[in-house]
């Protein structure tokens, strides 16, 4: 299927853009912004669905795509957006518990088709949002074949109790994960902050926050979270 972009509208000088929004799967959201028409929506759909754009010219972005720019063909301040839709002729769309993330712009960003692999740049698991806990949150890596480790962001926002961050070896083909961690993290609580934590093959050894360990094809990032708070993880891939 090829990706069709409707083209850019008037470029505006104004910086306005965010924030984030969380697209599940089978499921239909908004990006909106507050007081600005949004021109153009950065899109990273790091799942099986396809995300629609309906009334855009048609705009679709396909599944494990990267850092992909939608410019809308009608600009508001209000841009409907759904992973229910497929073309005809393709499959009902997947159920999954992957989430695609789009950033809203005002600005008129070139479309881009993005890339179908992590960019060698960081990357969001979870954006920094308010989420209702006491829940457990997963977050599967697009699989990939060059790194051997993973450097997590683990930012705190807001947080009034604790999360726990872990990384655990996932088998995409069987959809199977390990029986344990390949590291844990403390309870965080501070606020705010920003944890990094380390799997890399000979880094210094600490305890819940760096193991010298590899990574597979497709690390699973969880977040146990104690009550409903503000947090996000950004993670590198280490060659």
């Amino acid at each position: 299927m090829s990706v069709r972009y409707a083209p850019p509208g008037d470029f505006t000088s104004e910086a306005h853009s965010g924030p984030a929004i969380l697209l599940a799967g089978a499921s239909d959201t908004s990006v909106q912004s507050t007081g600005w028409l949004i021109r153009s929506v950065a899109v990273t759909n790091p799942t099986p669905f396809l995300v629609h754009f309906p009334g855009q010219n048609d705009a679709w972005v396909p599944p494990f795509t990267f850092n992909a720019i939608v410019s809308l063909s009608n600009p508001s301040y209000v841009v409907p957006v759904t992973s229910r839709d497929v073309p005809a002729g393709y499959p009902a769309s997947p159920s999954t518990t992957l989430l695609a993330t789009l950033t809203p712009y005002e600005a008129a960003l070139a479309p881009s088709g993005g890339t179908p692999y992590p960019p060698n740049v960081r990357a969001t698991a979870f954006a920094i949002l308010s989420r209702p806990g006491p829940a457990t949150y997963v977050f599967n890596v697009p699989r990939q074949e060059s790194a051997r480790g993973i450097i997590l962001y683990v930012s705190t926002a807001g947080i009034a109790g604790n999360i726990i961050v872990s990384v655990w070896d996932f088998d995409d083909i069987t959809g199977q994960v390990a029986t344990g961690a390949i590291l844990t993290s403390l309870a965080l609580t501070a606020n705010p902050a920003m944890t990094p934590l380390r799997i890399y093959p000979g880094v210094t050894v600490q305890a819940n926050v760096n193991i010298s360990e590899i990574v597979g094809e497709t690390p699973q990032i969880r977040v146990v979270s104690s009550q409903t708070d503000s947090w996000g993880v950004d993670y590198d891939l280490i060659p």
